[in-house]
């Protein structure tokens, strides 16, 4: 299972995007349920929308998107994993955002290859999976 980071969902939906072709080829190698977002990625998404008012020329993509990927809601495995993760995080003196510490997680619970162009996830691999889809 593939659960794609708020960026890279992002990259998807903005197909005008120098990353967006990177991303999309990758996403179609799998089957859909494989690749999915977190309840916490839709919500960041759907800020976006609502925030920044150039988002309105995406608004019908984004919503597109969320109508067909599966979407994961953020649950009691989740927050266990959350408390097991951040523990071994503060331990080494690693922070994340809080946004993306409930993403990663997420993933943590499901044993799932967490999907993200961010560098702040290269911090913690020796606790997840991460995978950036927009490398060669």
């Amino acid at each position: 299972m593939y659960l794609l980071d708020t960026n890279t969902a992002s990259y998807l939906c903005k197909k005008n995007h120098p990353l967006h072709e990177k991303v999309r080829a990758r996403t179609i190698l799998y089957p859909a349920p494989e690749v999915c977002i977190t309840a916490i990625t839709e919500a960041e998404l759907r800020f976006g929308l609502e925030w920044k008012p150039v988002a309105k020329a995406v608004r019908a993509t984004v919503l597109a998107f969320l109508a067909t990927v599966r979407i994961l809601p953020f649950d009691s495995n989740a927050a266990a994993a959350y408390a097991t993760l951040r523990t071994k995080l503060n331990a080494k003196g690693i922070n994340l955002g809080a946004f993306d510490l409930l993403i990663a997680a997420q993933a943590y619970a499901l044993n799932a290859t967490l999907v993200s162009h961010d560098e702040g996830f290269a911090r913690i691999k020796a606790n997840l999976h991460v995978e950036d889809w927009t490398q060669a």
